[in-house]
């Protein structure tokens, strides 16, 4: 009998389970004064149109896959909105120099004219750190909604 009033049960614990590890991989942490991937001054960068930012948010949600998988601190740079690339940390933290090289890595790597590259997110310690934001010039960076929220788009769809 509590076998049978178990058995719906576990089914709804395992659907809301896995139902909230989706969402959570779809979210980063966007306050910089929680940004633990670092001991240097975390910096956030505001470039591009709402538009342009929810298009690199959304690769890099087709391209990250699991967080565990990254055993280093990872910097994931966007490259003209739809491409992305990604540079390992050398230390046990990204330092400011470790973004300056992934960016320079970014750089160097063949693009059409146009494609610029911007730090997009941190991966550490299974949690992701969102770095890009639209464009301080932009009519786009706050809406009567409120502010940007890195992947809103995506986890309301």
């Amino acid at each position: 009998m509590i076998s049978s009033f178990l058995k719906p049960f576990t089914s709804a614990v395992l659907i809301t389970a896995l139902s909230c590890s989706s969402a959570l991989a779809l979210s980063c942490e966007t306050d910089v004064s929680n940004f633990e991937y670092t001991d240097d001054r975390p910096a956030i960068f505001n470039f591009g149109t709402r538009a342009d930012v929810d298009k690199a948010y959304s690769k890099l949600a087709e391209t990250v896959g699991s967080l565990d998988i990254y055993p280093k601190p990872t910097v994931f740079f966007t490259k003209g909105y739809d491409k992305l690339t990604q540079y390992n940390c050398s230390g046990d933290k990204c330092s400011s120099q470790d973004i300056g090289e992934g960016f320079s890595i970014c750089v160097a790597s063949p693009r059409s004219p146009g494609e610029s590259c911007y730090p997009l997110a941190v991966v550490y310690n299974n949690k992701m750190y969102c770095l890009l934001y639209p464009g301080t010039g932009s009519s786009d960076v706050g809406t009567s909604d409120g502010p940007y929220i890195p992947f809103a788009g995506l986890n309301s769809k």
